[in-house]
């Protein structure tokens, strides 16, 4: 049986909170965590009733972009007819690829503003299982939308219905994933939901104007600035979806035949022709094209670029709650390769001591914005087993010494250790280890 220290901390407040620090108490299994936030997520949105709010606009806009279709399909000429296509049915899609950035924007920052997310690291939960979760839930909300955007687009009305199945679905799928991960990069800057919505509605407005002005402004440039261009989350979304359109309504020809559609055949073709043609009747008017092939590989870059930052913006950036790493730590190893010391923060009697307390604090200070010191260099230190309460006054800063120990504000100077495991660097190892019962609750 694990040792256990248990305090009983008085607080302003009729509750006598309770935290509780147990020595490498073995945790739950990853995939149980991550089935149990799946759920959480399906039951929030559904009280908030926003579980299928990124469905609707998926509708809405295919309908709109059969409703073009059907228009432009009475234009006689095939390039004129190529062109509309390509302008047109993208800028439709991208929007209703991008309602899952205000939908995400909106789930994510409404847990911080409730707490939710910070009381769920405070429990033990990582970031990473966090995130993943996220990840896992919104995959579920974005299959279901591209799987209704493909129908309408391919099925109910022939769209995009000459085009690869499979290229399609990728295409739509890694856009939505994108889109998520933008999400997540966004959403660190908020803290208010109703913020957050503004300023997500004002940034798919610009990003959709610039991904437009870009399909002008890039003919005629060279691939370099059509890669760097594709870096933004609207452009690379827009490029592929015009690609599609235009494989729909022009031709590729080689030796073995002549094409519509994407497939693996058209998938990088940079050029098409607006009738069929062969060896002895060349094309005569092509239409250059940055291909479906290449906005795919530039999707999947800024997938892996935008959750590195998502990831790194999550731990430099110090918001309400939660306490921000240096700038610098992915290339520190005391925090990409914590090691639990085991050891006092201070040797005393010149002894190491070769069991580490249950809790050790050793100066710890903390000035809040204003200038206001809730904590002035507070040494503590609980040996394993040991029943400690920490007794004083309204305001004398027995809450706010608990909350920067277990990382839910930052200290401002001093150390402390929780079963050996260093605050500053090893917070989620403190946080496996000890448990809170604060004096408001974040979850439901």
């Amino acid at each position: 049986m694990s040792t256990v220290s248990e305090m009983a901390l008085l607080q302003d407040g009729p509750m006598l909170p309770v935290a509780r620090v147990q020595l490498e108490r073995p945790g739950p299994r990853m995939s149980d965590v991550f089935r149990t936030m799946i759920k959480k997520h399906i039951h929030v949105a559904f009280k908030r009733r926003r579980l299928l709010t990124s469905l609707w606009p998926a509708v809405m806009y295919s309908g709109i972009s059969i409703m073009l279709f059907k228009i432009f399909a009475q234009v006689d000429s095939g390039n004129v007819r190529a062109l509309l296509l390509a302008l047109t049915v993208p800028l439709y899609l991208v929007l209703a690829v991008q309602s899952a950035l205000q939908n995400a924007m909106a789930e994510i920052v409404t847990e911080k503003e409730s707490k939710m997310k910070i009381v769920q690291e405070i429990y033990g939960l990582t970031p990473t299982m966090y995130w993943l979760s996220w990840a896992g839930y919104f995959c579920i909300v974005s299959g279901l939308c591209v799987v209704t955007i493909y129908i309408l687009l391919a099925l109910v009305a022939p769209v995009m219905a000459k085009s690869s199945p499979w290229i399609v679905i990728c295409l739509l799928a890694a856009s939505y994933l994108q889109q998520l991960e933008f999400a997540a990069i966004a959403s660190v800057f908020f803290n208010k939901l109703q913020t957050a919505s503004a300023i997500s509605g004002f940034i798919n407005v610009l990003f959709l104007l610039l991904a437009e002005a870009m399909q002008g402004w890039l003919r005629g440039k060279l691939k370099l600035w059509w890669y760097l261009a594709s870096l933004l989350p609207t452009v690379n979304l827009f490029n592929g979806f015009a690609a599609v359109m235009l494989s729909e309504a022009l031709y590729y020809c080689d030796d073995s035949g002549c094409y519509q559609g994407i497939s693996t055949k058209t998938a990088f073709v940079s050029e098409f022709c607006i009738m069929q043609y062969d060896e002895t009747n060349p094309c005569q008017a092509s239409v250059a094209v940055f291909s479906a092939g290449e906005s795919m590989i530039m999707i999947l870059i800024d997938i892996v670029l935008y959750g590195f930052g998502a990831w790194w913006l999550e731990q430099v950036w110090q918001g309400d709650f939660g306490q921000a790493k240096p700038w610098f730590f992915c290339i520190d190893p005391a925090y990409m390769c914590p090691r639990s010391t085991r050891e006092s923060l201070i040797q005393e009697d010149g002894l190491n001591q070769l069991t580490p307390s249950a809790m050790k604090i050793r100066d710890l200070r903390k000035v809040f914005p204003g200038g206001k010191v809730a904590v002035d260099g507070m040494d503590l230190d609980i040996k394993p087993g040991e029943i400690f309460a920490l007794l004083g006054h309204n305001g004398a800063g027995k809450t706010t010494c608990i909350n920067c120990v277990v990382g839910l504000i930052p200290m401002t100077s001093g150390e402390a250790m929780v079963s050996g495991y260093d605050v500053r660097t090893e917070l989620e190892s403190v946080r496996r280890n000890i448990s809170v019962c604060p004096q408001d609750a974040g979850t439901w």
